[in-house]
């Protein structure tokens, strides 16, 4: 069985670049560049993890992550936050939301998101 991430960022170079990464570690991948796409698609499929952006237009990372614990497909489902901004507070509150890891996007390479992913996908 093939694992399904849905990755949600409004750069579609981060999204076309994470998805072209995460097929060819074969997991099957789709990118969305707001809240209110993500929350249309996480209605209708379930997904074994999420990459979450937190700056996006109009519903915010934040906002979009409080909403996803709540649906009862994506309870469980493990996020990881991957965003430009890199303070205490913000990597507090992600965790405090249901976040399961925080990566800073100019801090890490792809090759370092599929690691983190993988290590989530075989410990479910």
């Amino acid at each position: 069985m093939a694992y399904k991430v849905l990755i949600i960022d409004d750069s579609r170079m981060s999204r076309d670049m994470l998805k072209l990464t995460l097929e060819q570690a074969g997991i099957e991948a789709k990118g969305v560049a707001d809240g209110k796409e993500a929350l249309a698609i996480l209605e209708q499929e379930s997904f074994d993890l999420i990459i979450l952006d937190l700056i996006l237009p109009g519903l915010d990372g934040f906002g979009l992550l409080t909403m996803i614990k709540e649906m009862p497909l994506c309870k469980k489902t493990p996020v990881i936050i991957l965003s430009a901004r890199d303070s205490k507070e913000e990597k507090e509150e992600a965790k405090r939301l249901g976040a399961s890891y925080y990566m800073v996007k100019h801090l890490v390479h792809p090759a370092d998101v599929l690691k983190t992913v993988k290590v989530f996908l075989e410990t479910e």
